[in-house]
Formats: C-alpha cells, structure tokens, sequence
C-alpha cells in the first residue's frame, strides 16, 4: 500500500514540472512575437518616412525645374534685348521682379524674390513665415495640380554676393531655392546657383535694317552692323 502511495505522488511531481516548463515556453514565445511585430511596426514607420522624404524631394525638385525652366526663358528675352545695345547678360530684370517674381529686396534667401502661387497672399510676408510649418501649403504653387495638390513649393531668388544689390548682378550668378512641403508633413529643400552661359542659338526675328547708326528702326539704333550683329548668341543657364 504504501509504494502505491509513493508512485502516485512522484507521477503528481513530475505532473507539476511539465505544467512550469509549458508556461514558461509560452512566456518566451509571447515575448519573441511582441518583439517581432514591434521590428515590423518600426519597419513600417521608416518605410512610410522614407517615402513621406522621397516625396518632399520630388516636390522641391519639381519647383528647382519650374524656376529653371523660367528663368530660361526670361534670360533668353534679356539677352536677345541686351545684345542689341550691346549691354552684358544679367539677372537683373528676374531679380527686379519680371516673370511674376516678387522683387528681390535684399542679398539673402530670406529678402529674395519669390514665385507665390497664391497671387492673392502678400507679397511682403517674411520668408521665414511662408515657409513656417505648413504656412507653404498658403504661400506655395501646389503639384502636381492646383486641382489636387499633394505637396506644394515656393521658389525664392537672391543674387550673389558680387558686389551689386538686390536688383543689381554683377557677375550672371544668382542663388535659387526650391522649398517643399507635401501632405504628410515632410519637408525638403534645393539650392543651386545659375550661371548666364550663352548658347549656341542665334537670336532671330529681328526687324532692325542692316548697318550701325542711328535710325535703323523705328525707336532704336544698332550698336553694330547687322552682320556684326547676327554672330552674337543668346543667353542660356547653367
């Protein structure tokens, strides 16, 4: 009766053990899931930051390309008009304002000229304020479209500091910036600096009649004959 009694109590021991080993195996692989899906959150989290700073990016460089492509255009005008009266390329006409361009009224990034898509904002609103927070989603030109924006970037431009003003360039180099902002909250930004190269086009279109003088047309004289005149290229970026 008694080893009955003894091999009945060593079963329950054993019993007990097992049930302590199975708890603790589950407390292991509770603590190995938590951790797993918590790497797997963390993950996410980069992955959508990533993409939110990827997005911002595109944005600002989207603006860099609009104001280059602007500016283009604008210093190709300039140079067809300069060359005429034999004056030198400059940014200054983009930096006085020309183009939709608010004037420049200082040497830096902050009272530089900007592009405002949104005409009816104030123009003398600082910088630091429009690109406060999300003051660009106001201030700043929506992209893709105005009709569904998912980020939005204001252009600022300033000229260097080569011994002009604000509106004055000296050397054919202004500094431009590109601010971005899209709709989850991330930011970026693009600064380069644009050099007035002349490119290999001929400027055409021009009415002037042939030979220097006064009289040529109708407001203006030639600086130089016109076959003097038809070797000179307009003006380009770099």
């Amino acid at each position: 009766m008694s080893q009955k009694i003894k091999l009945f109590l060593h079963q329950e021991h054993h019993r007990g053990a097992a049930l302590i080993i199975a708890l603790m195996i589950m407390a292991v692989l509770s603590l190995l899931g938590a951790a797993s899906l918590t790497t797997t959150n963390i993950e996410v989290r980069v992955a959508g930051n990533d993409r939110c700073a990827q997005d911002a990016f595109y944005a600002a460089e989207a603006g860099m390309q609009f104001a280059i492509a602007g500016l283009q255009r604008q210093i190709t005008e300039v140079a067809a008009n300069f060359i005429v009266t034999q004056q030198s390329v400059s940014w200054g006409p983009a930096l006085n304002g020309q183009g939709g361009i608010t004037p420049a009224t200082g040497l830096d990034v902050t009272t530089g000229g900007t592009w405002l898509g949104n005409t009816s904002a104030s123009q003398t609103t600082p910088y630091a304020t429009k690109t406060s927070g999300a003051n660009l989603k106001t201030y700043g030109v929506p992209f893709p479209s105005a009709a569904a924006p998912t980020a939005w970037y204001l252009v600022t431009i300033w000229n260097n500091l080569d011994g002009g003003t604000a509106t004055t360039d000296n050397d054919k180099i202004i500094n431009v910036r590109a601010d971005a902002l899209n709709s989850c909250g991330g930011k970026n930004t693009i600064e380069v600096a644009l050099f007035a190269l002349p490119s290999p086009q001929n400027v055409t279109g021009y009415t002037a009649q042939a030979g220097a003088g006064a009289g040529k047309n109708y407001n203006s004289q030639d600086a130089n004959a016109i076959t003097t005149f038809t070797g000179q290229n307009m003006g380009g970026i770099t």
